[in-house]
Parts: C-alpha cells; sequence; structure tokens
C-alpha cells in the first residue's frame, strides 16, 4: 500500500497485513490502553488514600523522573530516526545500530539522574525524605532504559515485543499500587513498586532482543522485520554500503533534542514544583490531580505518533507532496480522537465530584484545559515533523518559546489568582503553543496544513 491509499481508517483500524501502519498503531494502542487504564486507576486510587498533601510531595518526586524522561525524548527519537534510515537503505546491521546508539543514551541519561538527584536532596531535602528522592532517581534511571531499546525496535517496526512487555509490567506494576496502598503503604513501597515495574519492562525487553536479534543478525534487516508499506525508491548498493551514524554525529543531532526535553519540562511539569515552592501540599495535591488526567491524551496520542515517527523518515524520503498528504491524514485521526477527551475535560464534574470529593479545586482546573485538548493533537503530530525531519534546533526553538511563556505566565496567574489562575494561565499557553507552533513548523517545511478525513 502506498501512502496515497493510507485512510484515517486505515491508519486507525489498518489491514492487518505485515508492515500495515494500522496493525502497529493496534499494538501500540494495545500497550497504551493497558498502561494507560491500570496505572491511572493505581495513581487515582493512591491519590484518594493518601490525600492532597502526601500525593503532592509524590507529585514533587516523579517530576524529577518525568524530567529525566523528557530528556530522555532527546534520544530516543534519533535513534528511530538512524534505525529507521538503516532500515530503509537495507542495511542487514540495522538492530545493531540502534543498540550501539541505545548505549550511548543510557549512559547520558543515567549521570544526568545522578546530577539531578543530588540537586533534588538539596532542595527538597526540607520538604520530602531523602530515602524518597534517592529512590524517585533510581526510578528515573531504570525509565531511561526503556525508550531507548523501544527505539531500536520502533525504528524497525517491530511492535508486538515492546507492547506485551509493557502491558503485562504495567498490569502487574498498577495491581501492585492498589494492593499495597489499600494496606496502608504509602510513598516508599509507592516508588519501590515503580520501579521494580520499570527493570521488569526493561528485562522483558532485553530479553526479548537477545532471542529475537543475536541469534540471527542477518535475517533481521530482510526477512524478520515487515517491509514498509511506502512507496520509495529501492536502496542503492551505495546506500546499503553507507557507513553507520557515528557516535558523535548521534550525539549533534540528539543534544538539542535533549535541551528540548528540559524545556518541555518546564512546559509540561515544572507547575508541580513551583506550587510545591511557593503553595500548601494540599494545592499542589489538587493541581496534581489535573495533572493526573492531562496525562491521558498524551499516552493515546503518544502511541499513535510511535507508530506515525518511522513512516515520517520514509514520506519524507518519497517527495514533499508524499509527507504533505500523509501528515494530514494524520491530523484528522489526531483531531477525531482529541475530541471526545475535550468534552469529557469540559463536563468532568460529575465524575471528578463523584469519585474524589475532597478534589473539587482539581475539577475546575481540568476544564480549563478542554480547549487545548481540542488542538493538542494536531500539535503534537506536528511537532514530529521536524524531529525526524532533520531540524531539531527548530523543535528546540519552539520548546524554548513555550517553557519560558509557561513559567512566567504560570507564575504571575498564581500570584493573582493562587492555583486555578496558575491552572488558566498554563491552559492558554498550551493552546497558543500548539496552535502557533503548527503553523510555523509548516512554514519551515513548506507544507500547506490540511487536516483530512478520507
Amino acid at each position: 500500500m502506498s501512502i496515497k491509499d493510507q485512510s484515517i481508517k486505515s491508519l486507525l483500524l489498518g489491514r492487518f497485513r505485515p508492515g500495515g501502519i494500522g496493525r502497529h498503531i493496534s499494538w501500540l494502542l494495545l500497550q497504551s490502553g493497558a498502561e494507560a487504564s491500570t496505572m491511572t486507576l493505581a495513581a487515582l486510587l493512591a491519590a484518594r488514600w493518601f490525600g492532597p498533601a502526601s500525593w503532592g510531595q509524590l507529585g514533587i518526586l516523579l517530576a524529577g523522573v518525568q524530567l529525566i524522561s523528557m530528556v530522555g525524548d532527546g534520544f530516543f527519537p534519533t535513534i528511530i530516526k538512524y534505525v529507521s534510515e538503516a532500515r530503509a537503505l537495507g542495511r542487514a546491521n540495522a538492530p545493531a545500530v540502534g543498540w550501539r546508539l541505545m548505549w550511548v543514551s543510557v549512559a547520558a541519561l543515567s549521570a544526568a539522574s545522578a546530577a539531578l538527584c543530588i540537586v533534588s536532596y538539596a532542595v527538597f531535602s526540607h520538604q520530602v525524605e531523602g530515602r524518597w528522592i534517592i529512590l524517585a532517581m533510581g526510578l528515573a534511571i531504570a525509565r531511561a532504559w526503556r525508550p531507548c531499546l523501544e527505539g531500536i525496535y520502533r525504528g524497525l517496526q517491530l511492535f508486538r515485543a515492546p507492547a506485551l512487555a509493557g502491558a503485562t509490567s504495567a498490569v502487574l506494576t498498577a495491581g501492585s499500587i492498589i494492593v499495597a496502598a489499600a494496606l496502608g503503604y504509602r510513598v516508599t513501597a509507592y516508588l519501590l513498586i515503580m520501579l521494580s515495574g520499570s527493570a521488569l519492562n526493561c528485562i522483558l525487553l532485553g530479553v526479548a532482543y537477545q532471542r529475537s536479534f543475536k541469534k540471527q543478525p542477518k535475517a533481521v534487516g530482510h526477512q524478520q522485520t515487515e517491509p514498509a508499506d511506502l512507496s520509495t525508491e529501492p536502496a542503492t548498493e551505495a546506500d546499503q554500503q553507507a557507513p553507520e551514524p557515528r557516535t558523535s554525529e548521534f550525539l549533534r543531532y540528539s543534544f538539542p533534542l535533549a535541551m528540548r526535553g528540559i524545556w518541555t519540562f518546564l512546559f509540561l511539569k515544572i507547575n508541580i514544583w513551583m506550587l510545591g515552592a511557593m503553595a500548601s501540599d494540599t494545592d499542589a495535591g489538587q493541581f496534581r490531580l489535573t495533572d493526573q488526567f492531562l496525562t491521558l491524551p498524551t499516552l493515546v496520542l503518544s502511541a499513535v505518533l510511535a507508530a506515525v515517527a518511522p513512516r515520517i523518515v520514509q514520506a519524507q524520503l518519497a517527495g514533499k507532496a508524499h509527507l504533505e498528504l500523509f501528515i494530514s491524514r494524520v491530523y484528522g485521526l489526531m483531531f477525531a480522537l482529541t475530541l471526545p477527551l475535550a468534552f469529557f475535560f469540559w463536563f468532568n464534574q460529575p465524575v471528578i465530584g463523584r469519585l474524589f470529593p475532597a478534589y473539587g479545586e482539581a475539577s475546575q482546573m481540568l476544564a480549563y484545559f478542554a480547549p487545548a485538548m481540542l488542538i493538542i493533537g494536531v500539535g503534537y503530530a506536528a511537532s514530529i515533523v521536524p524531529v525526524q525531519g532533520g531540524k531539531p534546533g527548530l523543535a528546540l526553538g519552539i520548546t524554548i518559546v513555550s517553557g519560558i511563556a509557561n513559567v512566567i505566565c504560570a507564575y504571575v496567574g498564581y500570584k493573582i489568582w493562587g492555583v486555578k489562575g496558575l491552572a488558566i494561565a498554563t491552559a492558554c499557553v498550551h493552546f497558543l503553543t500548539y496552535f502557533i507552533g503548527t503553523i510555523v513548523i509548516h512554514w519551515a517545511f513548506g507544507l500547506r496544513f490540511r487536516i483530512r478525513f478520507s
């Protein structure tokens, strides 16, 4: 199937054949659905049993974990890019390329986690226990392995193994958290269980790698990977014999994306730390619950974009018209996915009020983000284009502007109207970032903006 034949129906449901993008998305939606449903359920039950104060303290710790994960986003898409290119050029050593780049990424992220642990201990040791900070940074290191391993699979367009590993570890982790919280265990047990779940996921991915790739490395490039379904020119002999990307080249491409992760943290998660420093634990806990619901669209949209990202490289190789058509249909799919979420955010009060009677402010703040939910899918999809399309500096620039705007507006909003003012300011920044960022990306690549549903 050429890219021109990939309608929204085939993108979402797909023809379940080798190489079909619908099949890839289905595996990723299985993984995302299992992780989103089980982990969100565990987090929401823990929030109810912990109370706003303890939940706010835990939010401060997990914000640091998310910071490392966002920095890791600078390496994850680069692994996908280079492995996808090696696969598209017919190189048999595509998995080996990804494996070498993974070790470079994990080493850098582990060093960043250790540095953040020292800083966090110096800043927050008076507010949270030191052992919690150490456990949280251990969790950050464990989580650094997962996206790097998954990047190899996704670059090769193999999705079953990471989907099964992610779903299995998520179900076991969430079940353990629910049992521990019900028995009265609190933050220490929560962090230990999360750390064990991340380690289990990495072990499962590593075992699958050993069994699938190490035994028959030559077969991977030609037989075990599923054929691409985009109409591109066949690789030449010169392409197949092209040298592997150097570590220095990989780091040069990854560095602006890693810096983008830091600014993404300022855009998405810095509010938890700001409230931890300026507000009470209760206010931080109220916003933490709102933030928990904001992760739902991120999980769903990330699952779809993980299947789309390798195809952007191939669509770009196929030509500008192919890229433009492909991304317009992805926009239609993403808008269809986020529209129900926007509706739920706007009319959330009956659900949140009944399940979480102590979180009335969280329900109000969640409604402020409904307009941003209408365009978040399109904005997410557009942000993948410069990352996979060879312009990481553009992605970094957009994120720097949005991160600075969020910090300033959130601070001013909090000073004017407390935690609700912070939420309103953040929601406005999110809406403008997704809207203006999409326009800038299309202008930089010379693409017409269209949303297609067929």
